[in-house]
């Protein structure tokens, strides 16, 4: 006598199938983590390149009339109303993208700098990409973490200047 099993048709899915659907979910979670903040720093980089250029084209506008720069100051370029709200919101003081604070003070006649701007708060890869940036003949030198750099540095002397145990980087834009 045979014995015929009466076999059902398979429904729902296996604990394998879970197991590895759960896994390539899991991946792609991790990747796009990966790549936001990636965006997120480039994004954040790319809008301080353009609020050094918004500084360098407000102050010329505030002191278009006059030789020095004697007296420029945050202040006085947050009071402008010039520059975009999210950046000087409370009229004294200008923000980066970082959240840092922008710092603005009169050049020295010594080195020939009309003014000096000062980004604080830069993350690391930040750090890295603004240092190998070249952000136009007006600047005159560039300082990170209190280094200067040089023309004859390659770019990656130039982001070794950003260490990775430091967590908040500054970068100074000498103005010409």
């Amino acid at each position: 006598m045979t014995h015929n099993a009466i076999t059902r048709p398979r429904r729902g899915l296996g604990l394998l199938e879970v197991l590895l659907g759960l896994f390539i979910a899991g991946l792609v979670v991790a990747a796009a983590v990966l790549l936001y903040d990636e965006s997120a720093v480039r994004r954040g980089s790319n809008e301080m390149v353009l609020e050094m250029s918004l500084i360098q084209a407000s102050l010329s506008r505030i002191y278009h009339d006059r030789t020095t720069y004697d007296g420029v100051n945050t202040q006085v370029l947050a009071r402008s109303k010039l520059l975009p709200a999210k950046w000087s919101h409370d009229g004294a003081t200008i923000t980066n993208p970082f959240h840092g604070s922008v710092v603005v003070y009169p050049g020295s006649s010594d080195d020939g700098a009309k003014y000096y701007a000062v980004f604080n708060n830069i993350p690391v890869k930040a750090c890295r990409y603004l240092s190998v940036l070249d952000l136009g003949s007006n600047i005159l030198r560039v300082e990170v973490d209190g280094s200067y750099i040089t023309p004859d540095m390659t770019p990656g002397q130039k982001m070794s200047l950003c260490t990775e145990g430091m967590t908040n980087h500054f970068i100074s834009w000498t103005v010409f």
